[in-house]
């Protein structure tokens, strides 16, 4: 073959990586034939030997669109040109020619066989000239790029590029039939065919404009009419490239709009200017204005004219009129717009028949459907379940690892197929015995996707070719492993992936027979920006997966993707509901969680519909309105009855609420379709031990622990066994789920059961091989810093607290200093305590409200009182402040009575230190020892949360020991005593709890 010079096919190939074929039937396209009606068949794809020359057919599919096609006004300009071409050459020693179809402005057309794959062709030899050589290379490139990403099964397809001694050549497939220009020479259409037939423009051109590419040229010649009945667009992208003069040439004068004629830029808008144009000529027989009539000069905006009246319906009219305008901001805003109203026209026409067409149409579709029975595998029918892969990622850029997602939010806009959740697929990762990391692609994607029951499996690859990006979708059957379709698509540079996207999505759709109308585009609904998607899409699969620092706190771990996701497109409404939700469920920064609901709220409308149901419940949830809620929830859960989400969270606002039996059914509900779902276990498990139910409970710890170890379910083991009054089982189970993975988590729950059963030297050992492995994780330090406290070395563990501090982001500083405060209460002075709670009111108000509780403690009544203001009526701080007040009011016996109530509904209340742990102080100070006894005991059995335990812990054990002395137990008490000053071997100089622990063990004697 002879050398080629700079614009090469190989350029090309590398410009765009084809993907695998349709092994259920390709697209059956053509390239166009002259209007002399030259035809061919489609011969089979080559076979696979042959995978380089698929590709390269598949690689150049659309990329110069129809420049085989002669347009009917360039006739003259190559009327006196023959390439040094005729029948019966061979042309690289592959493409044989044999006769001439046509000719026109681009050049000749020719019948030819291509001998390497045995079918026939179009072969275009472009008119020689400047036509390429005088044109910047650079946008040349970047022209084709453009073309080339386009993949619609109404664009005709192009096989090869390449040149010849007579110049460049393009080969393309041939079609059958006629243009719409030439038939309408025989007049002018049934409006109901020329509706339809403008909609496969127009979905032409949404596909086109999305991937940044302008016809420039639309006109009835350019719209070829298949004798299959297919509607094929022709000369996309380069007319003015090979042979029209500029980046902003091209058109035919009546087809071209204001702003075109003008030379200025267009853009899409230009193109609906001109189907407007071809859809008034198929209604009239006429284009709505000659060229030679318009004005010389700048025109008014306006309407240049409308159909008739008699000719279509009210809406088509104004439709027409608005593509019509001769300003481009009056005309319709997109090609899908234009869609849409086709759309809605043609559905109206089609309600205008008679009944007995309509009739007649169910018969013969009927028969229709019994005959392709016959002739071909019925199409899956009813509600598809789909499984949609990780996308295998040949790019080496990481914002393509989140493309699954993408593919999978734009999917569930339908109403027939049913995406199943990426957690679903997380959760059965665990339950094959699979690591918790691995990718979803490949062999592991086929094995789940049959675990999960899905009849189709999505299972994509992302590849680099140049400056644009490859996109392959494959829909397999998992029981059988068989390819069911293809789908490629092509992006030219990232702004374009979410395009291309859409696209594959409304090809599955397609090709699954969904009558839903097209979704929302992602660029509207989720999010313009691919970089910013990628970090949404870490932080989901964060929250989906086992945590590996615990429950709740796994939020500290997954919240800097959504700051990054927020980073790079502070309009995601989504990522500022995900953070929302984790900073108000850890009670971090509170306005700056508000500041985040406030912004996914504003842009709700802009989100799938399922999520901005999600958000909006929330919002309800947030501003305390429980009723309101639920039953956003329920309608949530009316359409999508096993979304895990939904059920987790109608459960979460009960259990805020304290109505604990209320909230099991949802929890066991999102575990009946997420058996791993670490968060409802947590919430489950409490429940479960607040009502007290601890034969369920024990059946539940039995049963988890019967099960596939994972890091959720041991958690909830360990956790299920301290409630239950079973430290040594909770530790041992603790110590396997540690010795199995050496995960994390597995180390914060042994510390949290060793700090229950006061092995507080080994709890501070494993806590520090955690902070190793995570430095900078709040759970890792606060609770390093309560089991150093608790151990009387108080100004360490504050130095771990204010250097977390200084790591964090500004936002979260008053979060910082409200755990300092807690922190201190119970070893500062009353004086430096009310220091702490002002210097947090001043950064957090909110979260301050809760510290008007420990104040109260300490007998700071008027300062509690300022500072409860906030607290919310009836909550656990504002009942466990009443009664503090009570108590250090000289009402003893009311304080009792007030906590152990609060205690009998809500025994570990969010926020706040236990009412048991306050019950032990008045009963000691009621000299109840008895009642102090059973109140430490109380306390000592809870799972410990909050920093409170730095000093409750100690301060309780101390109380153990002084009920023992005065009840006149020695030996007891010397236990207690001893434990504790063993504790605080090591303690600050000074510090008041290791002096009163000496004394009382001097006074307990040997």
């Amino acid at each position: 073959m002879p050398s080629r010079p700079s614009l090469t096919l190989a350029d090309l190939v590398q410009m765009s990586v084809p993907g695998p074929a349709d092994e259920a039937g390709p697209e059956h396209r053509e390239a166009p034939m002259p209007e002399d009606g030259a035809q061919a068949r489609k011969a089979p794809v080559g076979p696979p030997e042959e995978d380089d020359l698929r590709d390269l057919s598949a690689e150049l599919s659309q990329l110069l669109a129809d420049l085989a096609k002669t347009p009917d006004a360039d006739i003259d300009v190559a009327a006196g040109w023959t390439p040094d071409l005729k029948p019966g050459d061979v042309v690289g020693g592959r493409f044989e020619l044999r006769r001439e179809l046509g000719r026109g402005g681009f050049g000749v057309v020719f019948e030819a066989l291509d001998r390497e794959l045995g079918r026939e062709v179009a072969f275009k030899v472009v008119l020689p000239g400047r036509r390429i050589s005088a044109r910047n290379q650079q946008w040349v490139q970047r022209e084709a790029e453009a073309v080339a990403c386009l993949n619609h099964p109404n664009i005709v397809t192009l096989h090869d590029f390449g040149r010849a001694p007579t110049g460049p050549y393009l080969i393309f497939e041939l079609l059958r039939g006629e243009t719409l220009g030439h038939r309408l020479k025989r007049g002018r259409l049934p409006l109901r065919d020329a509706v339809a037939l403008a909609g496969h423009v127009a979905g032409v051109l949404d596909h086109a404009h999305r991937a940044g590419v302008v016809h420039r040229d639309l006109k009835p010649g350019n719209v070829f009419l298949c004798q299959h009945g297919a509607v094929k667009v022709l000369d996309f992208g380069l007319a003015h490239l090979f042979g029209r003069g500029g980046v902003l040439s091209g058109g035919t004068p009546a087809y071209m709009a204001p702003e075109q004629k003008k030379a200025e830029p267009g853009d899409a808008r230009t193109d609906l200017f001109a189907l407007g144009v071809v859809l008034h000529e198929m209604i009239t027989g006429a284009v709505p204005a000659r060229p030679d009539k318009e004005p010389e000069g700048p025109v008014e905006p306006g309407p240049v004219a409308q159909l008739p009246k008699d000719a279509a319906p009210a809406r088509l009219r104004r439709l027409v009129g608005r593509m019509l305008d001769r300003d481009p901001a009056r005309r319709p805003a997109s090609a899908r717009e234009v869609l849409d109203e086709l759309a809605a026209v043609e559905r109206r026409l089609d309600g205008r028949r008679s009944r007995a067409h309509v009739a007649w149409a169910g018969v013969l579709a009927c028969a229709l459907a019994v005959v392709a029975w016959l002739i071909r595998d019925p199409p899956l029918r009813g509600p598809v379940s789909v499984a949609v892969g990780d996308f295998e990622n040949g790019t080496g850029d990481r914002e393509m690892d989140g493309l699954s997602g993408l593919l999978a939010t734009s999917l569930e806009q339908s109403r027939r197929i049913q995406v199943l959740p990426r957690w679903r697929l997380v959760a059965l990762l665990r339950e094959l015995g699979l690591p918790d990391d691995a990718r979803i692609e490949g062999d592991v994607a086929r094995r789940l996707a049959r675990a999960a029951g899905a009849r189709l499996l999505l299972a994509g690859t992302a590849r680099r070719v140049g400056e644009a990006y490859a996109f392959d979708l494959s829909a397999l059957d998992p029981a059988q492993g068989s390819r069911v379709f293809s789908l490629s698509e092509r992006a030219l540079a990232k702004a374009s992936i979410l395009g291309a996207l859409d696209r594959l999505a409304d090809g599955v759709r397609r090709k699954l027979h969904d009558q839903t109308e097209g979704g929302r585009p992602l660029d509207q609904t989720v999010t313009p920006s691919i970089e910013a998607y990628r970090a949404y899409w870490a932080g989901v699969d964060c929250m989906d997966r086992p945590s590996v620092v615990g429950s709740w706190v796994s939020s500290d771990r997954c919240r800097p993707h959504f700051r990054e996701a927020l980073a790079r497109d502070p309009g995601f409404a989504l990522a500022h509901y995900q953070l929302a939700f984790l900073l108000h469920v850890q009670r971090s920064a509170p306005d700056e969680a508000a500041a985040h609901l406030d912004a996914a709220v504003r842009g709700i409308d802009r989100m799938p519909p399922k999520e901005a149901m999600l958000v909006r419940a929330w919002q309800a949830h947030v501003a305390g309105d429980a009723p309101q809620a639920l039953k956003a929830y329920a309608d949530v859960l009316q359409q999508h009855p096993e979304d895990r989400q939904a059920l987790y969270l109608a459960g979460y606002v009960l259990t805020e609420g304290h109505r604990w039996a209320e909230a099991i059914p949802y929890l066991e509900r999102a575990l009946d379709v997420d058996p791993d779902a670490e968060w409802p276990l947590d919430d489950l498990v409490t429940a479960l031990a607040m009502l007290g139910r601890s034969s369920e409970l024990r059946a539940l710890a039995e049963r988890l622990g019967q099960m596939a170890p994972s890091g959720a379910r041991r958690h909830a083991v360990v956790r299920a066994r301290i409630w239950l009054g079973e430290p040594d089982a909770a530790i041992a189970a603790a110590r396997r789920e540690l010795a199995r993975t050496a995960a994390p988590a597995a180390g914060l729950d042994l510390a949290s059961a060793l700090f229950v059963t006061g092995e507080l030297p080994e709890a501070e050992a494993v806590l520090e091989r955690v902070r190793a492995a995570q430095p900078l994780d709040a759970a890792t330090v606060l609770n390093l810093a309560r089991v150093v406290a608790a151990q009387g070395r108080v100004a360490e563990g504050l130095e771990r607290i204010d250097a977390y501090a200084r790591s964090i982001e500004s936002n979260e500083h008053g979060w910082a200093r409200y755990a300092r405060a807690w922190y201190l209460a119970g070893f500062v002075q009353e004086r430096e305590l009310w220091r702490e709670v002002a210097r947090a009111r001043a950064v957090a108000p909110q979260l301050a409200s809760d510290l008007a509780v420990v104040l109260a403690a300490r007998g700071d009544l008027e300062h509690a009182a300022e500072v409860a203001r906030e607290l919310a009526p009836g909550s656990a701080a504002a009942e466990e402040h009443a009664a503090l007040v009570a108590w250090r009011g000289g009402d003893r016996e009311g304080a009792a009575a007030r906590l152990g109530a609060l205690e009998g509904r809500d025994p570990w209340p969010r926020g706040v230190p236990p009412p048991a742990y306050f019950l032990a102080e008045v009963s000691a100070d009621m000299e109840d020892w008895r009642g102090t006894l059973a109140a430490v005991e109380r306390y000592r059995a809870l799972w410990p949360r909050g920093l409170s335990g730095a000093w409750a812990l100690p301060r309780a054990t101390y109380l153990a020991a002084l009920a023992h002395e005065r009840l006149g137990d020695a030996e007891r008490a010397r236990a207690e005593v001893d434990r504790l000053l063993g504790w605080l071997r090591a303690a600050d100089p000074g510090l008041p709890l290791a002096r009163d622990a000496r004394t009382l063990r001097q006074r307990l004697g040997p």
